[in-house]
């Protein structure tokens, strides 16, 4: 049983995640029910509910948070209902309001302690937190999210230790998590990749057409991300500041889409941003796979973050080259995790060539490198077919249904371990 909001694929970040969860729960044939946790503005469109159908997932109407109702006896009910084995459930902090995890565990501990809970979360919350506060130059900004990362991490470290299991979304996270609080969680931290959506795979795809466009049609570098999230925000930021310039010296007239919504404040505080680049608002699926189909390179030029960056993902899926950076290329690739796990201060400082197989994407660690890696693919037919090819081999198998499931049965069996044990 899984309390999340509406998870599609076209939402945000973590309920593109719980969606994907779900399809490996019902590729495992586990019988699986959705209940929504609280209010959301995000609605879903008839696609996505039609997805969630496909799925063949019980769906509840109701959330579990409402006005003036009696949160127990809501998630009484629905217990009783479905009499699950194991409740999934995430961890995501916004505006560092009440968290599901806080409210569920406790809850399911009291009215029914022998259901294992799961707890699955995409990010090192805390340590993104303190990047972000990193990149500010403003000193109340910095103070202001410094005080969220601490804040952040005691939450965390709470739910962690009170869930049966952490689940991760990468490598790197899985070991950052198991060494937080002197290893306190290090024995319940398991990890599930994250799964590509399969309909933005240009080879295998009903919602758009097939095959890459082809290299002669495209032009200028494309970014997706919507521009309430701080880490969109200080790449962007950092974009306009230090490499625009430089790009635009070494590729004439060469401009960023940035597709996404709510980019308008940003782009008014930016003036200068006009030059350098075109912000598109949101899109539909298929009219945001068309817009990356006509550019030549996807530049995310991250500078904060944990997890794993899902407009990565989608690059490699629809077969346009990647230039990122180091923070952007964690859990992409087996190389980049133990680069950066390796040597988290400087990663691929000493690094040998590696071949496209190896890492199917482009790295840069400061502006000279991402300009240069940028303009390599743009004026070299050769290495950026070469890479497209890569990037769209690499998604089926790292950022595969079948691959992913099999994590995912892992997590589950240790799980019911645990009630043997009982």
């Amino acid at each position: 049983m899984i309390p999340h909001n509406f998870p599609v694929p076209t939402l945000h970040g973590s309920d593109k995640r719980c969606f994907h969860v779900l399809e490996a729960l019902r590729a495992l044939d586990h019988t699986v029910a959705l209940i929504p946790f609280s209010r959301t503005y995000a609605k879903p469109g008839d696609d996505d509910k039609a997805l969630l159908k496909e799925l063949k997932v019980q769906y509840y109407p109701s959330q579990l948070i409402q006005h003036k109702k009696n949160v127990t006896l809501n998630y009484l009910k629905v217990l009783n209902d479905f009499k699950p084995d194991i409740i999934i459930t995430w961890l995501w902090f916004w505006e560092m309001k009440f968290n599901a995890p806080s409210v569920l565990i406790p809850l399911t501990r009291q009215l029914t302690p022998k259901v294992k809970v799961v707890l699955f979360t995409d990010d090192v919350h805390s340590k993104r937190e303190r990047q972000i506060a990193e990149q500010f130059k403003n000193p109340h900004a910095f103070d202001h999210y410094v005080r969220r990362s601490k804040k952040m991490l005691i939450e965390e470290m709470k739910v962690y230790k009170d869930a049966d299991i952490v689940v991760s979304i990468s490598e790197a996270d899985r070991r950052e998590i198991a060494s937080m609080d002197g290893g306190a969680v290090k024995d319940k931290v398991m990890k599930m990749r994250y799964i590509a959506s399969p309909w933005d795979n240009v080879l295998n795809t009903i919602r758009t057409k097939s095959g890459v466009q082809d290299f002669n049609y495209r032009n200028n570098l494309v970014f997706v991300g919507n521009g309430e999230n701080p880490t969109n925000i200080h790449a962007m930021k950092w974009y306009i500041e230090s490499l625009a310039s430089e790009l635009k010296k070494g590729i004439p007239g060469i401009k960023l889409t940035v597709i996404g919504r709510s980019w308008d404040a940003f782009a008014m505080s930016q003036p200068e941003s006009t030059e350098y680049m075109l912000f598109t608002g949101s899109l539909s699926t298929n009219d945001m796979n068309d817009a990356i189909d006509r550019a030549k390179v996807f530049i995310s030029p991250i500078r904060a973050s944990t997890g794993i960056n899902t407009k990565n993902v989608l690059a490699l899926n629809r077969g346009i080259p990647l230039v990122t950076t180091p923070a952007g290329a964690v859990g992409m690739c087996a190389k980049c995790d133990d680069a950066i796990l390796g040597n988290p201060f400087d990663p691929f400082d000493n690094e040998k060539l590696s071949t496209s197989i190896e890492m199917p994407l482009l790295m840069g660690r400061d502006v000279f490198d991402i300009v240069n890696q940028v303009k390599s693919l743009y004026y070299d037919e050769k290495k950026w077919r070469e890479f497209s090819t890569a990037g769209v081999k690499h998604v089926k198998n790292w950022f595969g249904l079948a691959e992913a499931a099999q994590e995912l049965d892992k997590v589950l069996e240790a799980t019911l371990k645990l009630n043997s044990a009982d």
